[in-house]
């Protein structure tokens, strides 16, 4: 998920920056950084996918193409709230465990940090069950 999947989807969900940064926990600046290119944290970009997609938004990367889609108007939502704390503690207890085979690795911490978010990612087949 990048930047403009992000505009698109608070454009197709008629959702504000300042609405998406209540629901998603996050501060207004953070979208701001969000939007000029600034990095954020992993999972500071997960709370905000989860949210979109708990909005009705499905991300979509095929090749070089990116873009998302929304869910019709009157579609019931998954219960996104159990998905997502589910989703936060099993990211939690993978990252531990990531943290602790990379702990005896002697490599930059920029590696580390790769190799973290690879093996924590969720595949895309399982995002948003």
């Amino acid at each position: 998920m990048d930047a403009l999947q992000v505009r698109m989807a608070l454009s197709g969900l008629r959702i504000t920056n300042r609405q998406l940064a209540k629901a998603a926990k996050i501060g207004l600046a953070t979208l701001y950084k969000l939007d000029i290119g600034g990095a954020l944290r992993e999972r500071t970009l997960d709370d905000i996918q989860r949210t979109l997609e708990a909005a009705g938004a499905r991300f979509v990367e095929e090749g070089e193409w990116v873009g998302i889609m929304v869910r019709k108007a009157g579609v019931a939502a998954p219960d996104a709230a159990k998905q997502a704390t589910a989703h936060r503690g099993a990211r939690a207890k993978a990252e531990a465990v990531v943290d602790r085979a990379l702990a005896d690795v002697d490599a930059p911490a920029e590696v580390k940090a790769r190799a973290k978010r690879r093996i924590t990612r969720v595949p895309k087949g399982l995002k948003g069950k």
